[in-house]
This record gives C-alpha cells, structure tokens and sequence, in this order.
C-alpha cells in the first residue's frame, strides 16, 4: 500500500494538486512574490502583457525600474482605496493606460470574451512568506488571480487534534495587521439578511467598529473617526470576507449568496448596501454600592436612557456632518463601571474565547 502523508503539508499538497490538476491553477513560488507589494508579480505582469501589449507599452514599465515602480506604488495605491475586488472588476486607469485587470465570465455564444476569459490566471502558492520584517514567517496557502491576492488559508489536521479554532488563534497571535496582506481597517463584518423586511433577496454588509472609553462623547468621537477611515476603502474590507468565508461551515445557499456578493462575475448583483455596527462602551457614574440590587437596576436603565437621549441628536449630527446619511447604523451600548480596567477584561475574553475567566 502507497504511504498517504496525513500531516498538515500532505492536506497542503492534495489541496494544490487538485487547484492544478483538476482546476487549471498555476503554482507559483515565493521567487514570484513581491513583500514590498504584496503581489504575484511574475504573473500580474505576464497577464497584462499577453492580454494589453498596446497598453503596458505606453507605460513602460518592462523598460525602466522607475516606470515599473511607479505603475507598483499607483496600483497599490488603488488597491488600498477601492480594494481587490473593486479594482477586478473595473480595472485602474494609469495614464495613459486604461488596464482591465480581470476578464469577467463571458456569455454563452461569445467566443471572443471566451478567449479573454481563458487569459486570467489562478494560481497558488503554498508556504508563501509574505513579511518584509519577519521572513520566515509563511502562510499555508495564498490563492491570486491575475497576481493579486484574493484568498489566505491556514490549514489544520484533525488528525494531529488541530482544528479551525487553532487557524484563527494562528491569525490573531502571528499575524501582524499591519503587514500589506492583511491591512483591514474594520473590527469585523456581518452579513445581514433582510429578506424578510423586504420581500427580496437583500442584504447589509455591516462593517463592525468599536470604542470603550470613559466619556460617552469620547466613545462616539472614537468610533466615528474609524468609520471614516473604513469608508475610505470599504471594498477592501469586503476582503476580509474573502478570507474568512471558507473557515466557517453554511449552508450551500448561504454560500453562493456571499460568492455573489464578493467574487467578480458577469451578470446582475445582489442588492447589497454597506451599513456600520457601532459597539459603545462608556462610564456609567454610578456606585453599585450605593444601591440595593432592584434599586441599582432601576437606576442604570434611567441612567443608560439619560445618557443614550443625550447623545442620540450628537450622533445624528455626526452622521449628516460626515456624509455618512446614506448608511444604515446599528448601535450597541454598554455601560461599565470602570471603562479602563474592564476593556482588558473584555478583550481578554473574546481573544480567548468568550468564556468567562
């Protein structure tokens, strides 16, 4: 009998064989990998070549390293602002280039669009070391299309008693945000189905954001100078979607809901509108031991509804001030007794799990 590798690197390696034998990928190396960018530039540049000679060559990048580099710094630029996706499905203009940067799924009796579409190159990279600053530090799996990084994966075996839980233990304790392949702005993402509100298939995509402080106001002015930024490049939030879809269990109708929503494809979108989860925490100014238990009960909720009423015109106002009027918002607030001390005992919980100490 044939040995069967049942380590991680043998799952690894079966996952691979498939994407290339059976899926079409390419396997790329980390010689193809560019930190500095985070970009498959061997095969971002040979996409574009062979799809857009005309294009490439008014840029000149295959014919001076400044050109190169500014075509990098300006892509990477757009990607930081409009996001992975975005910038698959509707390209970036480099003047005096217009550059398609993805051939969407052509039509049936298209044979042109059939022949761009063969053009697009997937490709995986297995062990890709992706940090400037820590070299050795590797993903498992990194998928791209066209050079640009769409999907992240850490693999576990069951059969070394991993599971899930360790991979997002892995991303929280080893990954640095501030690494370009991991670069989000927004505490999380959620997506909310309000079919049944409208009869219709129809979501919000509500981007999370947090602030625990003393001051209610200061809370509301913390969170709020986050949501501007997440506005900024709230198509490259959707990214964090893209990695995290697949290391959750749905259903297969959940799971091509949230393919239409983040994969580039030809055809009509799901309605779909960006809204923002804002999570309040402040002081409440209230001693516990002052109270009896019903009287320090009955105090916090008028307390809480004291200062929610207060504030609820601020916030309508810094939602108009910003431009922000056009999203939906969801608030939750919680009132603690010392905002310092238990944010650490909050944070604490969540990263291990929510349970109580």
């Amino acid at each position: 009998m044939a040995f069967t590798n049942t380590r991680e690197e043998g799952l690894e390696a079966l996952i691979v064989k498939w994407l290339v034998e059976q899926n079409g990928y390419e396997q790329g190396t980390n010689d193809d990998y560019s930190k500095e960018y985070a970009l498959d530039e061997t095969r971002l540049f040979r996409f574009l070549s062979e799809t857009q000679p005309d294009e490439m060559d008014k840029l000149g990048v295959f014919k001076s390293d400044t050109k190169k580099r500014q075509f990098l710094n300006r892509l990477q630029g757009e990607l930081a602002k409009r996001g992975i996706i975005d910038v698959l499905r509707n390209g970036i203009k480099v003047y005096p280039a217009d550059l398609i940067m993805f051939y969407l799924t052509p039509t049936e009796n298209n044979q042109k669009q059939k022949e761009m579409y063969e053009k697009n190159i997937f490709s995986v990279t297995r062990q890709l070391r992706y940090s400037q600053d820590a070299g050795k530090l590797a993903l498992d799996l990194c998928i791209f299309i066209n050079g640009l990084p769409v999907i992240t994966m850490e693999l576990k075996n069951q059969l070394t008693k991993q599971n899930t839980e360790y991979a997002v233990q892995q991303y929280k304790d080893d990954r640095d945000p501030r690494d370009i392949l991991f670069s989000f702005k927004c505490d999380g993402i959620h997506l909310l189905s309000l079919e049944q509100t409208f009869g219709m298939p129809y979501y919000h995509m509500v981007f999370g954001t947090s602030s625990i402080v003393g001051d209610m106001k200061k809370a509301v002015d913390s969170a709020f100078d986050a949501i501007v930024e997440i506005e900024k490049q709230s198509t490259q939030e959707r990214t964090l979607a893209e990695n995290t879809v697949f290391s959750k269990s749905f259903d297969q109708d959940t799971i091509q809901r949230i393919k239409d929503l983040l994969v580039p494809s030809k055809g009509p979108k799901v309605p779909c509108d960006t809204a923002y989860g804002v999570f309040l925490a402040y002081n409440l100014g209230l001693k516990a031991a002052n109270y009896s238990g019903v009287d320090f009960r009955r105090a916090l909720t008028q307390k809480m509804d004291t200062d929610i009423r207060n504030h609820a015109s601020y916030i309508a106002g810094k939602i108009n001030a910003l431009g922000l009027d056009m999203h939906s918002f969801y608030f939750y607030i919680l009132p603690l007794n010392d905002a310092d001390v238990e944010k650490a005992q909050i944070m604490d919980r969540v990263m291990n799990g929510g349970g109580r100490p």
